[in-house]
């Protein structure tokens, strides 16, 4: 069925920012998740950005019960120049109960989701936008097909003429039916909140927001997906070395400091060092190195493919390779 109400605009975004990220530590001992560091900016923040850019004007941001930095940084730091709320998880089970934290706020017959920890091409962004318009689908999924050992710890769905008609998390050998992986980026009807309301709990003690998309298949909805040849995901400390290293390459031309700031340091580019940092005589910055603001870079020091995060200190005469210094 097709919610019968006008596609021209853009829908509202809800962003997932409750999770602690457990397998970031120790750097979410020191900052939440959705403020890791991607090159100049968090990672939630250049999120956003992105969906500024594809054309989202309003936002609900979802945070842990009662977390000040993220809601703090966006609202005194960032200067989004758009709609923004918060709304608050207080228990952690999982996805779908995070995003019917944002529930009372939801006035749009459509609204998308997206996690503080997946990053998309602009490209991507706007083709989900696009296909939900153009077509007759009431909820659209970004998708991706990977190798077969990466599909057991996704969702994986099953497509018939188009549309979605089974999706599986988390499946076994014996339910491997596709190499095809559904996302953490989805465009949404009203409806599905009320089929999460009607999910039990799984096994793992979380309500599975895929459990809530079969609702919405097995009801009739018209579920469809869009398939994407990258996104960059931040899960572990190597994740957040590499995804530093990719925007890196993207915006080096802008990001190269002026030398002059330093006496007798190496900089080798690409590099990204926030204003006021200081450094060291005799140090040697790069080649993949962003160092955020606050940071203290001690003398003789070398220092390649790593990243600093803001409020770091690095000692003397120290080689860091391949490191996020907390």
């Amino acid at each position: 069925m097709v919610v019968k109400s006008s596609k021209d605009f853009f829908p509202p975004v809800v962003v997932l920012a409750a999770g602690k990220g457990k397998r970031l530590e120790p750097l979410t001992h020191k900052l939440p998740k959705a403020l890791a560091p991607v090159v100049n900016m968090p990672i939630i923040e250049r999120i956003i950005r992105d969906y500024i850019e594809a054309g989202a004007g309003e936002f609900i941001v979802v945070v842990s019960y009662p977390d000040g930095p993220i809601r703090d940084y966006l609202t005194q730091e960032a200067h989004l120049g758009v709609t923004l709320r918060f709304a608050y998880q207080k228990e952690k089970l999982g996805m779908a109960h995070a995003l019917l934290a944002a529930r009372d706020m939801l006035t749009s017959p459509w609204f998308i989701v997206a996690a503080c920890d997946n990053l998309y091409p602009l490209e991507h962004l706007k083709e989900i936008a696009d296909h939900w318009r153009r077509s007759e689908s009431d909820a659209v999924l970004s998708l991706m097909k990977v190798p077969l050992a990466e599909v057991y710890p996704n969702a994986i769905v099953k497509i018939e003429k188009g549309r979605i008609r089974k999706i599986v998390e988390k499946p076994n050998k014996e339910e491997v039916f596709s190499r095809i992986i559904s996302l953490p980026f989805y465009l949404f009807p009203w409806e599905i909140l009320s089929f999460i309301l009607q999910t039990p709990l799984s096994p793992r003690g979380e309500f599975e927001l895929q459990d809530a998309i079969q609702w919405l298949i097995d009801s009739g909805f018209n579920v469809q997906g869009v398939l994407t040849a990258e996104r960059h995901n931040l899960t572990t400390l190597n994740d957040l070395i590499l995804i530093n290293k990719i925007y890196m390459e993207k915006y080096h031309q802008n990001l190269s400091p002026d030398r002059r700031r330093w006496k007798k340091v190496t900089i080798i580019d690409p590099v990204y060092i926030a204003p006021e940092v200081e450094i060291g005589e005799g140090s040697e910055i790069g080649p993949w190195v962003v160092v955020g603001r606050g940071c203290g870079i001690g003398r003789r020091v070398k220092l390649s493919e790593s990243v600093v995060i803001p409020g770091a200190v690095v000692g003397d005469d120290l080689e860091v390779v391949h490191k996020v210094v907390i």
